[in-house]
C-alpha cells in the first residue's frame, strides 16, 4: 500500500476537518421520505439558523454510531476493488454484463495530508472502458442526540454498472425511488461502517431483473 506524509491537522475537534450536519428527518434506507427541494424548503431555517440545504440528488449511507469509525474512510482510504453483474429481461430481451475485482481508484490522487481542507472524499471511479462505477462522499450528517445520536455519510455522484446500457445501480433515494422503475435493492457494504441502501434502477419497465455488487477488497494508506 502506498505511504502516506505524515501530517497534524487542528480539525474540529471530532477528528475530521468538518463539522457534521444535523438532520430534521432521519434517513430510511437512505431516504429522506421527500424530494430534497420539499426538504430544503420546510426547514429552510432549521434549527433556529439560515439551513443551506442539502445537494440535489442528495442521499445517505446506512447510519453508524460512534463517528470516530469514520476516520480511516476520510482520512486514509486509497482505493477499492468491487464485483458487480446486472442482468434484466423484458419478453425475448435480455441484457446483462459482469465485471470482477474492478479496481475503483481517486480520480486524482489526494493524499491523507491535503484533505484537511476538504468536506468530501476524493472521487472514486474505475478505469474500465465497459463500465461505469462512481462514489463520492459529502459530509456527514447526524440525527437524534446522545447515545441515541446515529451519522450519516452523504452521497452525491454515486453509481454503479458493470456494463449495461439500460439502467444503473443507485442509491435508494426518494427522487430515485419516485422517478424510476425499482428492481432487486440490496445493502452495498464497502466496509463494516459505510453501507450503502442501494437498487437497481431504470426508466424501462423489466419482467426481472437481477443485480448486485460486492467489494473485494478495501486498500488504506500506511504511515
Amino acid at each position: 500500500m502506498p505511504t502516506a506524509t505524515s501530517f497534524k491537522a487542528l480539525g474540529k475537534g471530532n477528528g475530521l476537518p468538518f463539522c457534521t450536519t444535523e438532520l430534521a428527518v432521519e434517513p430510511v434506507n437512505g431516504s429522506i421520505g421527500m424530494t430534497i427541494n420539499a426538504y430544503n424548503s420546510l426547514y429552510a431555517t432549521w434549527n433556529g439558523g439560515t439551513f443551506s440545504g442539502l445537494s440535489s440528488g442528495q442521499g445517505f449511507s446506512q447510519p453508524f454510531s460512534n463517528i470516530l469509525n469514520a476516520m480511516p474512510f476520510f482520512w486514509n482510504l486509497y482505493n477499492f476493488n468491487l464485483s458487480s453483474s446486472v442482468s434484466a429481461t423484458v419478453g425475448s430481451f435480455n441484457q446483462s454484463a459482469t465485471v470482477s475485482n474492478l479496481a475503483i481508484s481517486q480520480t486524482v490522487e489526494i493524499e491523507p495530508k491535503d484533505r484537511a481542507c476538504r468536506f468530501t472524499t476524493p472521487n472514486f471511479r474505475d478505469n474500465d472502458s465497459s463500465a461505469y462505477v462512481n462514489f463520492l462522499f459529502s459530509g456527514i450528517y447526524y440525527f437524534g442526540t446522545g447515545a441515541n445520536k446515529k451519522y450519516y455519510w452523504g452521497l452525491i455522484s454515486t453509481s454503479i454498472n458493470p456494463g449495461v446500457g439500460v439502467g444503473n445501480i443507485l442509491p435508494r433515494t426518494y427522487e430515485n425511488r419516485q422517478n424510476l422503475n425499482e428492481y432487486e435493492d440490496f445493502v452495498f457494504s464497502i466496509t463494516s461502517d459505510v453501507k450503502i441502501a442501494m437498487a437497481f434502477y431504470s426508466a424501462t419497465a423489466f419482467d426481472s431483473v437481477t443485480a448486485n455488487a460486492t467489494i473485494n477488497s478495501v486498500n488504506y494508506y500506511t504511515y
